[in-house]
């Protein structure tokens, strides 16, 4: 019975780390093309400074890996590793300019949400990264 167990957790994790991966990549690169019209250059979200891909990462509004708005969108934006690291997501700048992109309501709804846990099951894992990769690889032919 335990092989069984060991083996799920196995997929699970292997699906969830893809799943964050590509998630990762297609907000870095969204942000990249909405910036500076590059997949190679972006504007990191907080402290404006233009960055290569590489060295941008995925920043949370609402941080937190098993919260319910880690694969939201609105809520993740490119960050360069000095803001999303160093500074602890730089979330005072964050907030101001989510609020001026979204509005007061929706940073609202967001942080009502920060408690609430996400429960994914490998598959919806591995369904979550096919539809980010996808995504992500339909951006870059473009």
């Amino acid at each position: 019975m335990w092989i069984k167990e060991i083996i799920w957790w196995d997929n699970l994790k292997k699906y969830e780390k893809q799943a964050k991966e590509w998630f990762s990549r297609l907000v870095r690169l969204k942000g990249c093309l909405e910036t500076t019209g590059s997949p190679e250059y972006g504007v990191c979200f907080t402290c404006g400074d233009i960055k290569p891909f590489s060295d941008l990462q995925c920043g949370h509004f609402i941080s937190g890996r098993g919260n319910s708005l880690f694969f939201e969108e609105n809520n993740s934006f490119s960050q360069c590793i000095l803001c999303n690291t160093y500074k602890g997501g730089n979330l005072k700048i964050y907030r101001e300019k989510m609020i001026k992109k979204f509005g007061i309501k929706e940073v609202e709804r967001l942080e009502s949400l920060r408690h609430i846990p996400q429960r994914i099951s490998s598959e919806n894992f591995r369904i979550l990264a096919g539809e980010f990769r996808g995504e992500f690889k339909s951006l870059t032919e473009l």
